[in-house]
């Protein structure tokens, strides 16, 4: 699906992968695996796979999860990048976003400049090379079709000069779509 959808948008297409959260018991219920331990090795052999065949290599890895059987074929004609969400800055969790494109850090608040500094230096200690690109996306409140300029106060000059590549605003399905429609159609602050 990921490939289907480079390929329709010109290669614009990002894909957010994570280990979610069971809290509600949105995997317990289900029967899917709840143990976080587990859930992060699954979740690191899935974007091997996925690394795997968009780069069009062979892939029948022996996985501790998965069984995939794969022949090589044409890779991808645009890379797709990853960015992992992390809603914790513990030491597996920054490795593993480490190996990917980017990093989505999920916070109860709008990060500051200072934590946004923090968090690109943890990622480069895991062993990011200086010398790749690598996005980093941050989230809250700044346009003005919210009803007042900026309402989390938000320094975007000072978000990218601590290393945030992306600014999204966030909107929940509790927002009204027309607000909603407003704040897109305002575009980025």
């Amino acid at each position: 699906m990921a490939a289907t959808v480079s390929r329709l948008s010109g290669g614009r297409a990002v894909v957010g992968v994570g280990l979610g959260s069971d809290e509600s018991g949105d995997f317990s219920r289900f029967g899917e695996e709840s143990d976080l331990r587990v859930r992060a090795s699954m979740l690191a052999e899935a974007v091997d796979i996925m690394r795997c065949l968009w780069a069009g290599t062979p892939c029948a890895p022996a996985g501790e999860h998965y069984a995939v059987d794969v022949p090589a074929a044409p890779a991808e004609p645009h890379p797709i990048p990853v960015w992992m969400a992390s809603s914790t800055r513990s030491a597996p969790v920054v490795a593993r976003a480490a190996a990917c494109d980017g990093i989505f850090p999920i916070s109860d608040h709008t990060l500051r400049p200072e934590e946004v500094a923090a968090i690109v230096a943890a990622v480069h200690d895991a062993g990011l090379r200086p010398d790749r690109p690598y996005d980093v996306a941050v989230s809250g409140n700044a346009s003005p079709a919210w009803g007042h300029p900026n309402p989390d106060g938000v320094d975007l000059t000072a978000m990218a000069e601590a290393g945030a590549t992306w600014w999204m605003e966030s909107l929940g399905d509790w927002d009204p779509l027309e607000l909603s429609m407003q704040v897109v159609d305002a575009g980025p602050p």
